[in-house]
């Protein structure tokens, strides 16, 4: 690998010899007349082999372009940026707007990562920008790099789309385009998707946003979809904690008692019936106590009966995953009433041991809601947790010790009085 070891105005001169190779558009007349007096030598060893680096760091992909990227910004730092977004330009995927956007130009320039910021918004960016940087720096053109198949590909946002309501049309518009293929959205190079839409909403902290996010949630309802907009758009906007079960059907019913605190005009703003996506279809809405520790729990005996199904259709060796956003929920509550009930999960679990680490480690071991005090070990099993529970269950109230392990076959009924939750139900 040849060196990037450019000196102080290498970089400059790359830009002005360049346009030998015709790679950056209008460059040419520009520096005639700034350095009429001075001759365009050719392009060096080390300036012909950063031109071939990049054009062949951009066909391979992440593997080649992060080193490279990396290596532009520690050796040149400000005066990579026009290279950069020309990277970002010829190729507009996931590889270049994520990989260079969030690593390297966010720290360049203070811009924080969106999957709209492709190459058309950085150039108009660096038109809008360039003047707050140094001399040598502004000078330097964004080169027109030869567009991978991907950059050939793809068409840039328009500039309305860079704002909330822009963003919430083409989040809409995703999720009309959810359930085709991805082998047949990435002909269109179409990388992002509507979770990765959404969330960026996030960035404006505009309370305008909650009715039509709360739509597209109800409109999919996917675990996807209600934890990337529940957990980092709603949850900062609204103040309510995440929470798996927040589907559609419960942030409706949010929203209609809580409409009344924000402004007038954020009120009057529909929620709207977007259409179905097949996960959408296929939704059933979670219980009307799914707030509630009792509530989950009873999830949890409708869980033991289907995690073997579940875990079927899953990859081997996430079997854990049946059990862990559940056991995670229901350990939000800190209640030592649930500690019974999941040791009865692993007792129960017909999975081969998903329930140990997927109960065990985010139910009665997670370190941000503590049960039990104990330390995650994978040779914790049932045996070992009904153990556990006769050696310890006199450190709890006596409404505790007095709760069996459940039988999960049989109805659950609960002889004990659950604590009012900060979480509550809308």
């Amino acid at each position: 690998m040849v060196p990037l070891g450019l000196n102080r105005r290498g970089l400059l001169g790359l830009a002005m010899l360049l346009v030998g190779l015709g790679l950056l558009a209008g460059a040419k007349a520009l520096y005639a007349r700034r350095t009429a007096h001075v001759a365009v030598p050719a392009l060096d060893p080390t300036q012909r082999a950063l031109v071939q680096e990049l054009t062949r760091a951009l066909q391979n992909g992440r593997g080649e372009l992060g080193p490279l990227a990396d290596r532009l910004v520690e050796r040149d730092g400000q005066r990579a940026i026009p290279l950069l977004i020309g990277m970002i330009d010829a190729d507009n995927s996931y590889d270049t707007v994520y990989w260079i956007g969030h690593f390297q130009l966010a720290g360049l320039t203070g811009v924080a990562f969106s999957p709209i910021h492709d190459g058309a918004w950085w150039r108009r960016w660096w038109e809008h920008h360039r003047h707050e940087y140094p001399a040598d720096v502004q000078a330097i053109a964004i080169p027109n790099l030869p567009k991978t198949e991907n950059g050939k590909r793809y068409k840039p946002f328009p500039p309305e789309t860079d704002t909330l309501e822009g963003e919430l049309a083409l989040a809409v518009k995703l999720l009309e385009r959810k359930d085709v293929p991805l082998g047949e959205r990435a002909q269109d190079g179409e990388w992002y998707d509507v979770g990765m839409i959404a969330t960026d909403i996030g960035r404006y902290e505009d309370p305008h946003a909650i009715p039509s996010l709360i739509g597209l949630i109800d409109a999919d309802n996917s675990s996807a979809t209600i934890h990337g907009i529940g957990r980092w758009v709603l949850a900062p906007l609204t103040g309510v904690r995440y929470s798996h079960y927040h589907d559609g059907a419960w942030w409706r019913g949010w929203w209609e008692k809580h409409r009344h605190e924000y402004p007038a005009d954020v009120q009057a703003i529909p929620i709207p019936d977007l259409p179905k996506t097949a996960s959408g279809r296929a939704h059933r809405p979670f219980p009307a106590d799914s707030d509630t520790l009792q509530g989950k729990l009873r999830m949890a005996a409708r869980l033991s009966n289907d995690a073997a199904a579940l875990a079927a259709d899953r990859p081997a060796g996430v079997a854990s995953t049946v059990y862990s956003d559940l056991a995670q929920e229901i350990a939000k509550h800190r209640d030592p009433h649930a500690i019974p009930y999941l040791i009865g999960l692993i007792v129960a679990d017909k999975t081969g041991g998903g329930a140990i680490y997927g109960v065990g480690y985010f139910g009665l071991c997670f370190k941000r809601e503590p049960l039990t005090g104990e330390e995650y070990d994978e040779s914790h099993d049932a045996a070992w947790w009904l153990a556990w529970w006769e050696k310890n269950k006199s450190r709890y109230a006596a409404d505790v010790q007095a709760i069996e392990i459940p039988d999960y076959a049989q109805p659950l009924v609960f002889n004990w009085q659950e604590k009012a939750s900060a979480d509550a139900s809308p």
